[in-house]
Parts: structure tokens; C-alpha cells; sequence
């Protein structure tokens, strides 16, 4: 890829690989639970088992999927790391919670669709346009009224009509996307914040501004921050994407091709009693 057609440089490798090692060592967990459980439920519904398994993102992942996959379903071997996979060696390949922060998410699609065997199965979720939106929100007002405009710190977001688009860029079969909604009620901003540097998800846009906001920032946001009736509590919103495709292969059905069909859409359409 030539300079002139490379992706935006929007997120900060370096800050970002260092916030996701950071995150690895911190306790708390419960979104990550919640996805790798998930992830395992899908697992499941495939009729299949599967010898070589890929799974990134934050290392609880790989702990918490292994530990509740029944002994089935348990691949022989499991990789961490893409790039320790030879091309057309993977059974099936998750990709949790990384694709929203990607500066070319169709980029790593392909790679890791290199790295499948034909029919070889694709899961990924990443967080969805609807995550955070009151946080949002607070960090809007609260920069207008400190700085006089917004400053970079919301992720750009896609929609699940996006999401499918990303699938079929990079060249996988079968595309499926669906959506999963969960809402927490926080009774402190602080535990929400703690929670986003659980999973390494705190800011590292390249544009970030740097200034140190201080701890009174908190009290500002918990001002600012759209509430419902009980205003002890912090309504949050994560919604999560999920992404599913296959490589191709022979044996997956193909759309018919336009005018083959044996019958007319409108005689179809027809009441019975019209066509008897």
C-alpha cells in the first residue's frame, strides 16, 4: 500500500500497547467475563471442532474461554499472537475487542484471514457506536466549558451496516453481524473510569490533548453527566458488535445468480386462491 492510499494514523500504537499491558495486570474484569462467555456460546453453536484456535485481545481472554470450553470443544492448539500462525493453518480465529481501535481494521481482517484455513471460521467483536454515549456526552459539555470546544477523546464508531462492509473488504464468506446490548448502573463515575482501564480502553488517540485535567475533572463529568430519575446512579451503555464470516470454500452455498430463479417474484407473491 503506497503512502498516499494508507490508512489515518487515529490511534497511538505505542500508548496503546502500553495501556493493554497495564490493563493485563489489573483485577478487575467483568466485561471481559462477560465477552469471552459469550465468545464460548458461539463456539458451541458451531457444529464443529475445531484443532487450532487464534484468540487476541486482552489475556483473559484466553483464561476464561479455556476454562469454561467443554473438553470437545477445546482446540489442541491455541495461539495468542497472529503472527506466530503460518498461512492456512487456523481452524477458527477470534478477534475480541480490537477492531474498534484499529488504524486499518480491513487490514486486520486479512491478515488474519491469511492465516484460516478454507472454511475456516472468523469471530470478532468490537464496541459499537452506542458504547458510552452519556460519558460522551459529560466530556462534551465539560470541554465546552473549559476549553470553548470538543477535544479529541470519543473513538470513532461504525454501525453494524459498516461492520458487515469491513467482512466483505476482506474477503471472508458468510458474513453475519449482531448486535449485544449491556447497561450498567454505576453509583461512581470512578468505577466506570476504572473499569475502561480494566480493558486498556482509556484514551490514546493520536490527538489527544496531553494536559494533566487533574482530579477535579470528576466532579465536573458527574455534573455533566446525563442521569435518569435516580440521580445516585451513572446509566452506562456498551454495545457490542459482533462479526462472523468464513473463508471460502467450495462447499459454502452461493447466491443464486439474477434470472435463475424458476418462478416470478410477483406469482410467488400470489394468494393462493389467486394461483390455484
Amino acid at each position: 500500500m503506497s503512502e498516499n492510499n494508507a490508512p489515518p494514523i487515529i490511534f497511538d500504537r505505542t500508548i496503546k500497547t502500553l495501556r493493554r499491558e497495564r490493563a493485563q495486570r489489573r483485577k478487575g474484569r467483568f466485561i471481559i467475563q462477560r465477552i469471552a462467555q459469550d465468545a464460548v456460546d458461539r463456539i458451541q453453536e458451531v457444529n464443529r471442532t475445531f484443532e487450532t484456535m487464534l484468540v487476541t485481545g486482552h489475556s483473559g481472554f484466553k483464561t476464561d474461554i479455556l476454562s469454561s470450553l467443554p473438553t470437545s470443544k477445546r482446540p489442541a492448539t491455541l495461539y495468542t499472537d497472529l503472527e506466530n500462525c503460518t498461512p492456512d493453518s487456523l481452524d477458527i480465529a477470534l478477534s475480541l475487542l480490537e477492531l474498534h481501535s484499529e488504524n486499518d481494521p480491513v487490514g486486520h481482517l486479512i491478515r488474519i484471514h491469511e492465516k484460516l484455513k478454507p472454511d475456516g471460521v472468523l469471530m470478532a467483536v468490537m464496541f459499537g457506536g452506542e458504547t458510552l454515549a452519556r460519558l460522551k456526552q459529560a466530556f462534551y459539555a465539560f470541554d465546552q466549558a473549559r476549553f470553548g470546544g470538543v477535544t479529541p477523546r470519543v473513538f470513532p464508531s461504525i454501525s453494524h451496516v459498516q461492520a458487515g462492509d469491513l467482512l466483505r473488504r476482506a474477503g471472508y464468506a458468510l458474513p453475519v453481524i449482531d448486535k449485544d446490548v449491556l447497561r450498567v448502573h454505576y453509583s461512581r463515575l470512578q468505577t466506570l473510569i476504572s473499569d475502561l482501564r480494566d480493558m486498556g480502553e482509556t484514551n490514546f488517540l493520536t490527538t489527544r490533548k496531553r494536559d494533566y485535567l487533574g482530579r477535579s475533572i470528576y466532579k465536573q463529568l458527574e455534573d455533566a453527566y446525563p442521569k435518569d430519575a435516580d440521580k445516585s446512579k451513572f446509566p452506562t451503555q456498551f454495545e457490542f458488535l459482533w462479526l462472523s464470516g468464513r473463508t471460502p470454500h467450495e462447499s459454502q452455498q452461493t447466491p443464486l445468480k439474477p434470472g435463475s430463479a424458476k418462478i416470478h417474484l410477483s406469482e410467488a407473491l400470489k394468494p393462493k386462491s389467486e394461483s390455484s
